[in-house]
């Protein structure tokens, strides 16, 4: 049995916050995260567990907390149907005529693919470093595959700088005592 954890990106993009206020900081986030079991049999007894996080980092003690808001943008497809029926109709020798007007429906419908997440959270920061982990996944099979792009990410009533550490962690039991696998890969911390 081989555990494999592949992390090509972890991304931290800052940005000037929309506020304009300078105890704000903004950013967006991405991620591409690939783990897998390998070499795994009907009578094998392997569980598998998948964490991505961020490691905010503050050099001094705060004296309050601040705010924390992560939002995904939400993925909507509309479509729709037009049945309508507009005769026209001609008298004689076609000089003469006109519209009856239009009959029939227009519908649409909106269907959310991938609705809007939302996580908020509250630091109490210390001097140091706080786990965040943001997504928790078993694994269901021996392949586990994570994929997000432009995740906003907003802190409020920041005093001073912030920095943020992306990184995944898989956990892999092998059960019966036959030993455990811990792999992590952590992105480049990036002031914020």
């Amino acid at each position: 049995m081989t555990a494999r954890l592949f992390a090509p990106v972890l991304w931290v993009g800052p940005t000037p916050p929309l506020d304009s206020s300078p105890l704000s900081r903004e950013a967006f986030l991405r991620t591409e995260v690939t783990a897998a079991i390998e070499g795994v049999t009907a009578e094998s007894k392997v569980a598998g567990t998948v964490e991505i996080g961020y490691q905010f980092g503050f050099p001094i003690a705060m004296p309050s907390s601040f705010d924390i808001t992560m939002k995904t943008p939400d993925l909507s497809v509309t479509g729709g149907a037009n049945a309508k029926l507009a005769p026209q109709v001609t008298v004689g020798n076609g000089s003469g005529g006109g519209s009856l007007g239009e009959a029939g429906v227009n519908t649409s419908a909106t269907a959310t693919v991938l609705p809007s997440q939302e996580i908020k959270f509250t630091l109490n920061p210390s001097a140091g470093i706080t786990d965040v982990p943001v997504l928790k996944a078993d694994l269901a099979w021996t392949v586990f595959q994570a994929r997000y792009s432009d995740i906003e990410f907003h802190a409020s009533n920041v005093i001073g700088q912030l920095t943020i550490r992306p990184y995944v962690k898989f956990t892999v039991e092998t059960g019966a005592g036959k030993g455990s696998y811990l792999l992590s890969v952590y992105g480049t911390p990036t002031p914020v």
